[in-house]
């Protein structure tokens, strides 16, 4: 650490709270440690200060012309960057002291560090527009060649950064993780986004794959410490810092860095008292024990709660002190902690109830220290038309060979094979949350799109047959029957993938400005895609090639295909020809008028196309059920959602996905509940069948 008045460079021990002091000769503006833990450059008004940890002893001293550096040193140079456009940043030998030419490298640069692996420094352009990831070539001593990465303003880019600990990745400020490679095709390639934090201030991560950061949250609390883990970034606790006393007053703590020990199972917190305290030593080392902490004083908020048979998600309040360090744990096996239930400080402990399928049970979440929280759950109810889910539902499909709802959920990252007839709902756990579902055209397998990841789902054996590392979100994805899966960016200003399964080669393809929701094609080769634009695309031969781009179409975003391959219909209610056909395709074949379409799946054997409308913008989804001949796009039913019964009180449900089943004989609605029903888990499944001698009427089964 180094510190101004005195100035002052501390090689202190936590362990033993020993501290030795190295005298500096100006102030320290800037710190680098060298790869192998030995030595330390300090950054000053024109000086570079090299110092011996060993030995606690200044070795040498470099004169720049750089007022206000920062430093960087690696094994035999030290850089000295600047941001400043008029000053140049040099590269100093640490033998000869000879420094080289001058260049600009460094302006808008926010430095992150020494890659050691890459031979490369890597941080950050701020400051220009769009921010990006910048890497400075060291490979043959002083500073060379300098690049940026391939996105360009994609994801977003801002200092400080830092490296994993094997030096693999790259953690920007703004939370999004990029690659550090030798291999061009890897370099500065997006890994992800850490989730539940868009700033932050400092990160650590340790060689047992946890990663530590102080978030900037609500502008300038950074009070708190994340602990993430590394392999998939899932969020595992929360650490609250207590506060600086100031006599009888309180001040915020804020997180100025962050170290794990060798082992990785203390954490180390240097913290500042908030500037308005008054204090002048304001800086404090706050060790966590992360392994095996002792018991303390955190309890549950209240001691029981009920649940219905169903099943839901709970919520309880943690109260503790910051100091206090806590581990949840369920002590039953149809109840799992969903977040919350590690850390230090209040806090909200999420929990799931699974749905009972026998008589009212009991179970019970514990704290270490004794506090027990009682939940009582209801007998299993009867089946209905209407199930509530124990989980929220962020995307859905249906496979028709199994005859199952195929249905994935956040918080707990779940993917589930729910059989809507008997309710029965086989689990399989996600290694991250999901953003999209596609199940193939067989209905045996689906792919799970995730930040950076697809899962390869096994349908008859509920397993995760394979995680695929990708190097870009996959906010849609199609699984095709051709050995591929294609995956889509949120952003349109970007490829789009092709993923071969078989070889985890996965192929970039330019789609700027081509749509980004698709929908496969019933003969199996082109995707037709959708969103703020349209186009169509031919994957006969695996990788997707733009097959047509088609601008007089609007889809208003959404869109879906029909089963016997001849129409496209649009969340706007237009209708299009679709065929194999170029002179027959994308020709306007009529509409819904004045409907906003949420979902939409057409039926061959009754001939008729089930649609989710919404009947006002601010819900959240559809109100209204509705059934359309194919032969007129002819009114011949509809129907009204289900509502939530919550204990007294009804609450409006609204339609998101509706399927046909596999007779084609009976509907089934996936609905959420309306947000004044204050659900923690507000989905649901409605079944209805359609009476075919009573037009105008849908009936629940």
């Amino acid at each position: 650490m180094i510190s101004g008045n005195p100035s002052r460079l501390h090689i202190y021990a936590p362990g033993t709270q020993t501290d030795t002091i190295v005298a500096l000769p100006k102030v320290p503006l800037s710190l680098s440690v060298s790869p192998d833990g030995l030595f330390a450059a300090v950054g000053h008004d024109s000086l570079v200060s090299y110092v011996n940890l060993s030995t606690g002893v200044i070795d040498k001293s470099f004169v720049v012309s750089i007022t206000s550096p920062t430093v960087i040193l690696a094994s035999n140079w030290v850089y000295v960057l600047t941001a400043l456009s008029n000053q140049s940043s040099v590269s100093v030998n640490l033998a000869t002291g000879t420094a080289t030419s001058p260049n600009n490298f460094g302006y808008y640069f926010t430095p992150g560090g020494l890659n050691v692996n890459a031979n490369a420094i890597y941080g950050t352009r701020d400051g220009l527009s769009p921010n990006d990831v910048v890497k400075i070539t060291v490979a043959s001593g002083p500073m060379t060649a300098q690049t940026d990465s391939i996105y360009h303003g994609d994801y977003p880019a801002c200092g400080p950064t830092f490296f994993s600990a094997d030096q693999s990745r790259i953690y920007t400020g703004c939370g999004t993780i990029y690659r550090a490679s030798t291999d061009p095709t890897l370099d500065m390639r997006y890994v992800g986004n850490l989730p539940g934090t868009t700033r932050f201030k400092t990160l650590s991560e340790s060689v047992s794959k946890r990663i530590a950061v102080v978030p900037i949250l609500n502008g300038s609390d950074e009070s708190s410490i994340y602990l993430y883990e590394s392999d998939f970034l899932n969020q595992i606790a929360t650490f609250k810092m207590p506060p600086f006393a100031a006599g009888a007053n309180s001040f915020a703590a804020h997180g100025r860095a962050l170290f794990f020990n060798a082992a990785g199972t203390m954490l180390y917190s240097v913290e500042q008292a908030d500037l308005t305290s008054g204090i002048l030593d304001d800086y404090r080392l706050r060790i966590i024990t992360l392994a095996n902490p002792a018991p303390c004083g955190a309890t549950f908020a209240t001691t029981s709660a009920q649940v219905i048979g169903d099943g839901a998600i709970g919520s309880v309040n943690i109260n503790s002190s910051a100091d206090c360090i806590y581990d949840a744990t369920s002590q039953s096996p149809w109840m799992d902690i969903v977040s919350g239930g590690y850390g230090s400080g209040n806090n909200v402990l999420k929990y799931i109830v699974r749905a009972n399928t026998g008589a009212a049970r009991q179970g019970s979440l514990s704290l270490g220290s004794g506090s027990t929280l009682t939940i009582d759950q209801a007998a299993a109810t009867s089946p209905g038309p209407f199930t509530r889910l124990p989980y929220n539902v962020v995307s859905a499909a249906y496979a028709e060979s199994l005859q199952k709802l195929i249905l994935v959920s956040a918080a707990p990252n779940e993917l589930h094979i729910y059989d809507p007839e008997t309710r029965a709902d086989q689990k399989v756990v996600l290694a991250m949350p999901p953003l999209s579902l596609s199940v193939r055209p067989d209905g045996l397998f689906a792919a799970v799109g995730h930040d950076g990841w697809v899962s390869y789902v096994d349908l008859q054996t509920a397993t995760v047959q394979q995680k695929y590392s990708v190097i870009t979100d996959v906010s849609s994805i199609v699984l095709a029957g051709n050995g591929y899966a294609y995956l889509f960016p949120a952003r349109d200003w970007s490829d789009i993938y092709s993923l071969h399964l078989a070889s985890g080669t996965n192929t970039a393809t330019n789609a700027i400005y081509d749509g980004r929701i698709p929908r496969l094609y019933a003969d199996g080769n082109y995707m037709y895609v959708g969103g703020n634009w349209f186009s169509k695309w031919s994957i006969g031969a695996g990788v997707a090639s733009l097959s047509n781009n088609v601008t007089s179409v609007g889809t208003c975003g959404n869109l879906w295909l029909t089963e016997d391959g001849k129409r496209m219909i649009t969340a706007c209610g237009g209708v299009y020809r679709t065929s194999s056909v170029p002179s027959e395709d994308m020709q306007a074949n009529g509409s819904f008028p004045n409907t906003t379409v949420v979902w939409a799946d057409q039926a061959s054997i009754p001939h008729q196309t089930a649609l989710l409308a919404r009947t006002n913008s601010n819900h959240p989804g559809a109100a209204e059920l509705r059934l359309d001949g194919d032969a007129f796009l002819q009114l011949a039913s509809s129907s009204g959602m289900h509502p939530f019964l919550v204990g007294n009180a009804n609450f409006s449900g609204y339609g998101q996905f509706v399927f046909w089943n596999t007779p084609q004989t009976k509907l089934i609605v996936v609905e959420k509940a309306d947000s004044t029903a204050n659900l923690l888990s507000s989905y649901g499944v409605f079944m209805l069948t359609p009476n075919r001698k009573r037009l105008g009427q849908i009936t629940s089964q």
